[in-house]
């Protein structure tokens, strides 16, 4: 009985880089190389209106009770659907405000949420900068403020004033000084956590740097000096290239959170374009070769991930979930990067064009999934309840709340790792779960502070496609159980249902055989009322409280078999 683990592709070359930006070009080139090795026929090629259709519907369902709260008598958006808590976060309404301005400016949703944002101050003058929270406490109770929370609205206060939104361009002037000012104390490191009062950055594990996030200053930078003409910015965005930095330091892992690297990459580009110098163009490779190790080239067989598109899959950090916040954000400036590219006499090389245009295609393709209507009924989960302050998923917890399908707003976690799962049931109500079994997706919940993807992937799709790829020999194993930890007691049994649903007839020649604890049985068959095929379960009248565990080795109709670990937590 064979059992295929992994497949993979290996390029060597001969010869050592001489720098980090050679090294960085070499990886590019190779990657390019593999790339048509890696990309799969697509087998669900989604039309371009798909996405244009979902915008609509999504503009709808932000307009919702269940999307907004009222904070000082004006409606600002929550940071996730039906989530309780008051007030509201600049990240979260800026996120949908700008691609939604580009979008349709005309809109319902565009207008409540400029007067909103008009209306509500974000900016806090004891420290002359605008901040995620609208409250005025921020140096009263010596808090502690996340650097990428400052720097993210900032950017996007930069791409409102472009888009000729005066009063966001206001806002950012008020606001620019104090962050040069942050920036300078801080020596161009930029910290995950620091005291605002002192500009100290807090330790680990607490604290530390966000290597990549000085470069989404160094973007802010370059991005207000094209909108003002300021030289002072523009000498800021060479005082971080100066710095000894990630990029100098040549690391390939440096990702903090998206999109630092592509704003690195960008603004690389704009002094290429400003200055004239084209070794900034050169340098551009290195930021862009970083981000792509943490971009899967893979379609996952594995656990509940089978149902899902994976290919392309942009992580949100190092080593983390996909949100569709990130993702968006990733896929515009990567966008951005190539028409700043396109407009330089020495852009980026042909090869690296073609790679990122096939990320923006298959990224903006699985992330369609990553929306309710999408999802297999089975992965999405019912309670959500997003990482911050400690609680519990039962009774008034005010962390608490339900995800709702029938809205147009993404899950946050599509696909959910060992980092970033908040609070979610199976970590609570299962405490061990097989690395490949079922691991709800929304367990952080639907966020609205992700949910300007519709508008940026309808403006995308029509330039780059939207596509979803799975290997056919992938397609072959893509079924799977939709529980894979069961709680029963002695001598009971429990029927697990199989998805995608299988006919009659493949039940009838399908079988099962157990691997591993003698007290677990188990057999196939067919549930006429629910449409599809099961697996049986069964325990023994003797077995013990505690926890068993077993291999089914499953096969449908003329398809392999395949196993499928599971638990059994006995009460």
């Amino acid at each position: 009985m064979g059992l295929r683990v992994s497949d993979g592709v290996l390029l060597t070359m001969a010869g050592v880089p001489a720098n980090a930006t050679q090294r960085a070009a070499i990886f590019l080139e190779l990657h390019a190389v593999l790339l048509p090795l890696l990309v799969p026929p697509e087998h669900d090629q989604l039309q371009v209106d798909d996405w244009e259709s979902l915008a609509t519907k999504s503009e709808r369902d932000l307009r919702r009770n269940g999307s907004q709260v009222v904070f000082q008598g004006h409606h600002l958006l929550r940071s996730y659907y039906n989530d309780g808590r008051a007030g509201g976060e600049s990240v979260t309404q800026l996120d949908v405000l700008e691609p939604l301005r580009r979008w349709n400016s005309t809109c319902a949703l565009h207008k409540t949420l400029t007067s909103s944002m008009q209306a509500v101050s974000f900016y806090h003058p004891e420290i002359g900068c605008i901040a995620d929270s609208p409250s005025s406490d921020i140096m009263s109770n010596a808090s502690v403020l996340d650097g990428w929370y400052v720097l993210n609205p900032a950017i996007k206060l930069a791409e409102m004033a472009a888009g000729g939104d005066s009063w966001a361009e206001e806002l950012l002037l008020k606001s620019i000084d104090h962050l040069i000012f942050l920036a300078r104390s801080l020596k161009y490191v930029w910290p995950v956590r620091y005291n605002p009062v002192t500009l100290e950055p807090l330790p680990p594990p607490n604290g530390g740097e966000e290597r990549s996030d000085v470069y989404g200053f160094m973007y802010l930078m370059m991005r207000t000096h094209e909108l003002t003409g300021n030289q002072t910015l523009l000498q800021e965005a060479l005082a971080v290239h100066g710095t000894k930095g990630a990029l100098h330091r040549g690391e390939f892992f440096c990702l903090y959170e998206r999109p630092f690297l592509e704003w690195g990459a960008l603004s690389l580009l704009m002094l290429s374009n400003v200055t004239g110098n084209a070794s900034f163009a050169t340098e551009a490779l290195q930021p862009l070769a970083y981000t792509l190790p943490s971009i899967g080239t893979y379609q996952a067989e594995s656990g509940y991930r089978h149902a899902l598109p994976t290919f392309m899959q942009v992580s949100a950090m190092r080593s983390a979930y996909s949100a569709c916040f990130e993702t968006h954000h990733t896929l515009h400036y990567l966008h951005r990067i190539l028409q700043v590219s396109a407009s330089l006499p020495d852009g980026l090389p042909k090869h690296v064009v073609a790679t990122v245009k096939t990320v923006i295609k298959y990224a903006l393709g699985y992330s369609r999934f990553a929306y309710p209507d999408k999802l297999p009924a089975f992965a999405l989960s019912p309670i959500a309840r997003p990482a911050g302050p400690p609680g519990t998923k039962h009774g008034n917890d005010p962390f608490n709340f339900t995800n709702d399908r029938s809205i147009s707003v993404p899950v946050e976690d599509y696909w959910g790792s060992v980092s970033h799962v908040g609070s979610s049931p199976w970590t609570g109500d299962q405490p061990y779960v097989p690395l490949d079994a079922l691991i709800p997706l929304g367990s952080i919940g639907q966020e609205i502070y992700g949910a300007g993807m519709a508008f940026e992937a309808a403006l995308l799709a029509p330039v780059y496609g939207s596509a979803t790829a799975a290997h056919p020999a992938d397609l072959n194993t893509t079924w799977q159980l939709t529980r894979r930890v069961l709680r029963m007691a002695a001598g009971s049994s429990a029927a697990v249902d199989i998805w995608p649903p299988v006919d009659a007839g493949a039940a009838a020649k399908g079988s099962v055989v157990v691997q591993g604890d003698a007290l677990v049985h188990a057999t196939m068959r067919y549930d006429a009322t629910s449409g599809c095929a099961q697996v049986a379960v069964a325990l023994g009248p003797g077995a013990k409280a505690g926890r068993l565990e077993a291999v089914l080795w499953a096969s449908l109709g003329a398809m392999p078999a395949r196993p499928l670990r599971v638990v059994v937590e006995v009460e």
